[in-house]
C-alpha cells in the first residue's frame, strides 16, 4: 500500500512539474510574439513617420505662392483680374526652366530680386502652405508646387535612423522607390538578408503612382532581447522548481530507504535482545526445576551463562545509547595523551583469545605514538571494525598502524570479499547492512560502521573503505 501511495505521489509530483513547465514555456512564447508584433508595429510606424518627414522637409523648397499684396480694394472679386493681368507666373516661367528634377527648386533664392514688386508677395515652403497667410489674400492668389521623379536618399536616410533610434529600432534596412510596380531606385544596407520583413509606406504625401518600400531584418533577435529579463526570470523559476522537485524527490527516496533500513533494523536487533533473554529465561526455568543442592557445578554454569548473556545485553543497550548521543551531538570525549600502539595492542589481544578460527597479526613500524584520544570510544571503534572483520572477513585479518608524514593510518585488513565497490555509497550509513538477495547471513544491528565513523570523526580523523582483488581494508588515518 505505501509503494502505491509513493507512485501515486510521484506521478502527481512530475505531472504537476511538468505542468509548470509548461505554462512557463507557453507564457514565454506568447510574449516572444507580443514584443515581436510590437517591434514590428514600431518600425513601420517610424517609417512612415520618415517618410512623411522627409516629404514635409523637400516641401518647403518645393511649393511656392504668388499673393496680391495691393493695398488697395483686396475685398474687390474683379481685382483678382487686374492682378492676373500683371502676369505674375509668367515671370517664374524662365525660372522653372531651370528647375533640377531631382533636387527641388530652391525658390527662397532665386525670387529675391521678384520679392520686391509692387502688388505681388511671393511665400515659399511652410509659409506657401500656411492657412493664415494664404485666407487674407482669398482668391487673389496662385500656389504652385514641384513633384519630384526621384528620391533624395541622403535626406531619407538621416531621417529614418534618426526616427527608427527614437523608437528603439535596432535593424538594418533597404529602402526600395516604386514606379508603377517597378523598382525605380533603391539603397541597400543590408548585405546579406535573412529573414527580412517588408513594409510600403503608407504616406499620404507620396506621389500617385509611387511607392516606398522598407525591408528589415533583425526582428527575432530584438524580440527576445526586448523579453530577455522575463525570459531569464522565467528559466530561473523554471530551474528552481525542477531543482525543488528533484531535491524533494530524492529526499522522500533516501525517507523511504531509511524507513526500510530502520525496520530491517528493528527486526534484527529484536532478534539480538531476544537471544540473550530467551538463554536467561532457559537458565531461570532449569534452576526452577532441580534442587540446587545437589547440582552446585550445573548452577553455577547456568549463572555463569546468565551473567554472559546480560553482559551482552548491557553491551548492546549501551551501544544503542551511545549512537543516539552521537546523532544529537551530545556525547563528551574524555580525551587524553596516551601511547595509540599500546591502546590498539590491548584492543587486539582481546579478539586472539577468541576461539574463531581466524588467523589474526598485528603489524607496526613504530613503537610509540603519543595522540590524544578518548581510549573508551576509540577502542569501541576498532573493536567495531575487527568485530565485522571476523563476522564477515576472510580467514587472514591483520592491524596495522603505520606514521607517514605524521599521519597515522590504522588499517584492519581481511582477505575476503564480502563487499563490492557500490558498497561504499552506503555502509557507513546508520541502519545499513550488506544484504544476501532478501536475506542476511549474518545478524547485526547495521549501526557499528556509522558508530565507528563518527567516533573517528570526533577524533579529527577520518574512515575510509579500500578494496582490492582478494581484500577488504577498512582504514582510520588521524
Amino acid at each position: 500500500m505505501r509503494t502505491k501511495n509513493y507512485k501515486a505521489f510521484f506521478l502527481f509530483v512530475i505531472t504537476i512539474t511538468i505542468l509548470i513547465v509548461s505554462i512557463q514555456v507557453y507564457w514565454n512564447y506568447e510574449m516572444y510574439k507580443t514584443n515581436k508584433s510590437q517591434y514590428i508595429f514600431s518600425a513601420e510606424r517610424a517609417f512612415d513617420k520618415a517618410v512623411d518627414a522627409y516629404y514635409f522637409q523637400i516641401g518647403k523648397s518645393d511649393v511656392i505662392s504668388i499673393m496680391d499684396s495691393s493695398p488697395n480694394e483686396k475685398e474687390d472679386s474683379l481685382r483678382g483680374k487686374k492682378f492676373l493681368d500683371k502676369k505674375p507666373i509668367d515671370k517664374l516661367l524662365p525660372l522653372f526652366k531651370k528647375m533640377d528634377s531631382t533636387k527641388g527648386f530652391n525658390f527662397e533664392k532665386l525670387l529675391d530680386s521678384s520679392k520686391n514688386e509692387e502688388g505681388i508677395t511671393y511665400a515659399t515652403g511652410k509659409e506657401a502652405m500656411d492657412d493664415n497667410i494664404m485666407s487674407s489674400f482669398k482668391i487673389n492668389a496662385v500656389t504652385i508646387t514641384t513633384t519630384r521623379d526621384s528620391l533624395d536618399y541622403t535626406i531619407l536616410n538621416t531621417l529614418t535612423d534618426s526616427i527608427l533610434k527614437t523608437y528603439a529600432i535596432k535593424s538594418s534596412y533597404n529602402i526600395y522607390h516604386y514606379k508603377q510596380d517597378s523598382i525605380f531606385d533603391s539603397r541597400s544596407y543590408i548585405t546579406e538578408p535573412t529573414n527580412v520583413l517588408s513594409h510600403y509606406s503608407k504616406s499620404e504625401y507620396i506621389p500617385r503612382g509611387q511607392k516606398i518600400e522598407l525591408r528589415y531584418n533583425n526582428v527575432e533577435r530584438q524580440a527576445l532581447l526586448k523579453g530577455i529579463i522575463g525570459l531569464i526570470l522565467s528559466l530561473v523559476l523554471s530551474l528552481g522548481i525542477i531543482i525543488s522537485i528533484l531535491r524533494l524527490i530524492k529526499t522522500i527516496q533516501k525517507q523511504k530507504k531509511l524507513a526500510a533500513l530502520k525496520d530491517d533494523f528493528i527486526s534484527n536487533i529484536t532478534h539480538e535482545f531476544k537471544t540473550p533473554i530467551a538463554t536467561v529465561s532457559a537458565a531461570i526455568e532449569a534452576l526452577e526445576n532441580f534442587d540446587i543442592n545437589e547440582h552446585p557445578e550445573k548452577v553455577k554454569r547456568y549463572l555463569k551463562t546468565s551473567g554472559n548473556q546480560l553482559k551482552k545485553l548491557d553491551f548492546m543497550v549501551e551501544k544503542l545509547l551511545e549512537t543516539s548521543a552521537l546523532e544529537t551531538d551530545n556525547i563528551t570525549l574524555n580525551k587524553e595523551k596516551i601511547d595509540l600502539i599500546a591502546l590498539c595492542k590491548a584492543t587486539f589481544d582481546k579478539y586472539e583469545l577468541i576461539d574463531n578460527n581466524k588467523n589474526l597479526s598485528f603489524k607496526t613500524s613504530v613503537s610509540y605514538l603519543e595522540r590524544t584520544v578518548d581510549t573508551f570510544y576509540f577502542s569501541s571503534a576498532l573493536s567495531n571494525l575487527l568485530d565485522n572483520a571476523i563476522k564477515y572477513g576472510g580467514t587472514d585479518i591483520e592491524l596495522k598502524i603505520e606514521e607517514v608524514n605524521q599521519l597515522v593510518k590504522i588499517t584492519v585488513e581481511d582477505n575476503g570479499r564480502s563487499l563490492e565497490k557500490s558498497d561504499g555509497l552506503y555502509i557507513f550509513d546508520k541502519f545499513s547492512r550488506k544484504p544476501k538477495g532478501n536475506l542476511h547471513d549474518i545478524k547485526g544491528s547495521g549501526i557499528g560502521l556509522y558508530f565507528t565513523k563518527k567516533v573517528i570523526a570526533l577524533h579529527n580523523g577520518s574512515l575510509s573503505l579500500d578494496l582490492a582483488k582478494n581484500a577488504t581494508k577498512f582504514i582510520i588515518s588521524l
